[in-house]
């Protein structure tokens, strides 16, 4: 259904809010020459960069379909009238709202904390030559792994001592692994299952668990290797062959995977570096029976107004074992069921991330102020690019604020006449639009193509060739695709084929890319199925939500009618002529026409 074309631009406020402008009371005096300005809101500046930054990234959809200076001026209309909008909430108060605070902390601490990881990693990401050597020469086999699973360290560094002096492997794993002995249908496992992790191919597992597997001896155990599941030792217990294509071709994929690994154990580097300043220490014994008694995931979250929060089954006993030690204090378990009742639900840790989950819920959450803090420490929070983001995203949330309050809480219900008259208004908006059908041969191959295109040439049926040169296909639905329209994102690249044919004409072949899958197509139109309209009872909702859209756009209109009469505005249109426009989609005419020009450093 084709909807009412409307409240596009108060979507594209949304978009445009940001905070590279100065507050009104610091952008009083002209910009500086260096720093180009397109226009003045109530002394705020929109700076010529903010101004290209916010076109490149657009959505096309809300941009004008020719940026002559006439287009140039309509997507500056939209900034204003964010920056008037941002205006008024800074002088209602909105920047003291509680709710803005909490967001406005929350946003620092996720901002500071990931750009720190950032410049801890910063160049250290990038893979060498040897690396993707020793990579690729690792990927040329196969290991075959027996594991034994405990859950502590203690315990896995006591079996590797009994493996060293002769313990038998299977033996052990036996008597002490702690993988289930029966299936989820309740029959026993054989041991073999059990002591058996399986064949492994390097690049599918954690850089520990490869390391072990691929760097272990033939028949030695591995030093305890610890996962989500616990701690396991390993044992390399065959390995076999495996072709891969020559270096070349994979050369850049294994770097990325060598730089996205290398992201990962730096990132765990630097927050346990942390930990480490601050004197952490674990009690693994402790974590194994707060992890081991907390309660089963649900697979839907609990209704908030009314949830019965789980009781974690921990004996007095448990309750007062120290859980780990930060700065001298002792963390208990019993601190721990406390945080993880006070938890909400959605943020709560899950049984099915393990023990090494639980582990990293406990750092990345409850010990986040320490992240923050060391953030601070290392003058994070004053960067440009941290400072300029959070007040991007602060007046984000006022202008958000300012419409929920002014406009949204206060759109009225339509009455029936009022919709009745609106559906009327807008008729030939709603309708269900004209939809193809089409029969479809595919192949990656052009020649293969070429000769079926030679024998529907010759006569015979699209249909029943389309079968014989798809392999999985036995009948017309097979090679049919589903009704699909114009604008359907799913068919785009037939879309223009599809729609220059009648029904039973077929195409030449073409090349497409369509979900994936690079090759080449024949297309035959099927069905036409005519534009139809909606009749009003069947989209009565649709009707409602676009008047209650309408009504909102119109009054956002009339209270920015009112506040600017409140602030000046001023317009350069020199600087917005000079303007560069970073985008393919949109036309650009050679020179702009001086007849759509505003008035240049005019005031509305």
């Amino acid at each position: 259904m084709r909807l009412p074309r409307r409240a596009r631009w108060i979507l594209a406020l949304a978009l445009l809010a940001g905070a590279c402008n100065q507050k009104a009371e610091e952008a009083q005096a002209p910009p500086p020459e260096d720093i180009p300005v397109v226009a003045r809101v109530g002394g705020r500046d929109v700076t010529l960069s903010y101004y290209e930054e916010r076109l490149e990234k657009m959505e096309r959809k809300f941009l004008p379909d020719t940026l002559d200076m006439a287009g140039r001026h309509e997507f500056l209309g939209f900034i204003i009238n964010k920056e008037l909008m941002a205006l008024k909430a800074e002088d209602l108060g909105y920047a003291d709202d509680e709710q803005v605070k909490l967001a406005d902390s929350l946003l620092e601490a996720t901002f500071i904390t990931d750009e720190a990881v950032k410049q801890y990693i910063a160049a250290r990401d990038t893979a060498t030559e040897e690396e993707i050597q020793r990579f690729y020469a690792f990927k040329k086999k196969e290991v075959l792994l027996k594991h034994i699973l405990v859950p502590t360290r203690p315990e896995a560094e006591e079996i590797l001592q009994l493996l060293q002096a002769g313990a038998d492997f299977d033996s052990l794993a036996s008597a002490r692994t702690a993988v289930p002995e029966f299936a989820s249908n309740g029959e026993p496992l054989p041991l073999h299952q059990r002591v058996t992790f399986g064949w492994l191919k390097y690049g599918q597992a954690q850089p520990l668990v490869e390391a072990a597997a691929f760097e272990s001896p033939l028949q030695q155990p591995s030093s305890p290797v610890q996962t989500p599941y616990g701690w396991h030792i390993f044992l390399p217990f065959s390995t076999r062959p495996l072709k891969q294509p020559p270096l070349e071709d994979q050369h850049d994929v294994i770097a990325k995977q060598i730089g996205l690994r290398k992201r990962r154990v730096l990132t765990e580097e630097y927050y346990e570096s942390i930990l480490a300043a601050h004197n952490f220490i674990l009690h693994e014994d402790a974590l194994t029976i707060a992890y081991s008694k907390m309660p089963p995931d649900r697979p839907e979250p609990p209704d908030p107004r009314n949830e019965i929060k789980p009781v974690i089954d921990y004996t007095h006993q448990d309750l007062r074992m120290p859980l780990f030690e930060l700065d001298g204090e002792t963390t208990t378990i019993a601190d721990f069921s406390d945080y993880y009742d006070s938890t909400p639900w959605v943020e709560r840790p899950r049984r099915g991330w393990g023990m090494q989950g639980l582990y990293n819920w406990m750092r990345d959450r409850w010990l986040r102020p320490l992240q923050v803090e060391q953030a601070r420490k290392d003058g994070i929070d004053k960067l440009p690019l941290i400072q300029n983001a959070l007040k991007l995203r602060h007046e984000q949330m006022m202008v958000g604020a300012l419409h929920s309050n002014l406009i949204e809480h206060q759109i009225p219900e339509p009455t029936e006449e009022e919709q009745l008259a609106f559906y009327e208004e807008h008729v030939d908006t709603y309708v269900d639009k004209e939809k193809r059908i089409c029969n479809l041969i595919f192949h990656p191959r052009k020649r293969v193509i070429d000769r079926a295109y030679a024998e529907i040439e010759a006569g015979a049926d699209f249909v029943e060739t389309a079968i014989r040169f798809n392999d999985v296909a036995t009948e017309k639905s097979h090679v049919q695709t589903a009704a699909f329209s114009r604008d359907d994102e799913k068919h785009e690249q037939i879309v223009p084929i599809a729609y220059s044919l009648d029904v039973n004409q077929y195409s030449e072949p073409f090349k497409t890319t369509a979900e994936g899958a690079s090759g080449w197509v024949l297309l035959q139109v099927d069905q036409i199925i005519p534009e139809k309209p909606f009749a009003f009872e069947d989209i009565q909702e649709f009707v409602v939500r676009d008047w209650k859209n309408q009504w909102s756009e119109n009054r956002l209109n009339e209270l920015l009618e009112e506040w600017k009469q409140d602030y000046t505005i001023e317009i350069f249109d020199e600087v917005l002529r000079g303007a560069t426009i970073r985008r393919d989609d949109v036309f650009v005419p050679e020179e702009t026409s001086a007849s759509s020009e505003g008035t240049q450093g005019g005031t509305d």
